[in-house]
């Protein structure tokens, strides 16, 4: 029998299915908002990923906990954390957690953003860190990060008109926002994806 593949996106609990003989178990944390822009600081830095991560369960049930994406930063204010993503919290004997993406910087100068930690005790995914905006001849905004499991919110790239922060997928971080009137965007929800193995 071929594996069963399982999205969750809300939390709640999960119970394998009669046969199954062990379920591989993809987290992926949601992620930090983008900065916002600004008329006299740098422009907005995108928004860092969620952590995600790779571990191995028997079958049984299972609480989860879905990390939320972090809101966008207005004019001059700085993107909000994202939350864990959290799966065995019924049990508390095994538990996963990874930890959310940081918000978007703001500050001057900038640095990028990734998750609160990479500390995991499962098998750490790759996360590609946001990167910072800028004030300089062109302006630009920075793009979210992201992970093996999720897509960025791209930043802006103009001369002197603003932009909104693009939109990031599956626990990446939310786009800076660029120019006076830019605001970053949302980091979005994690999730988490089970394989079960007959």
């Amino acid at each position: 029998m071929l594996p069963v593949i399982t999205l969750i996106t809300a939390s709640g609990s999960y119970s394998s299915a009669v046969g199954c003989k062990y379920i591989k178990v993809f987290l992926q944390a949601g992620g930090g908002g983008g900065g916002g822009g600004s008329a006299t600081l740098v422009y907005g830095g995108g928004g860092g990923a969620g952590m995600a991560a790779l571990k191995y369960y028997p079958p049984g049930t299972y609480g989860v906990t879905i990390g939320t994406g972090g809101a966008g930063g207005a004019v001059d204010v700085g993107g909000t954390d994202g939350t864990d993503t959290i799966f065995d919290t019924l049990n508390v004997v095994d538990i996963s957690t990874v930890k959310y993406g940081v918000g978007g910087d703001i500050t001057v100068p900038q640095t990028g953003r990734g998750p609160a930690s990479t500390t995991t005790d499962g098998i750490r995914l790759s996360v590609i860190q946001s990167q910072a905006g800028a004030d300089d001849t062109v302006d630009f905004s920075g793009s979210g990060g992201f992970t093996y499991l999720s897509s960025d919110g791209p930043g802006s790239y103009t001369t002197g008109a603003s932009a909104t922060g693009g939109p990031s997928r599956f626990g990446g971080g939310g786009g800076g926002g660029c120019g006076a009137t830019g605001v970053g965007s949302a980091g979005t929800n994690g999730f988490v994806r089970v394989i079960e193995y007959f």
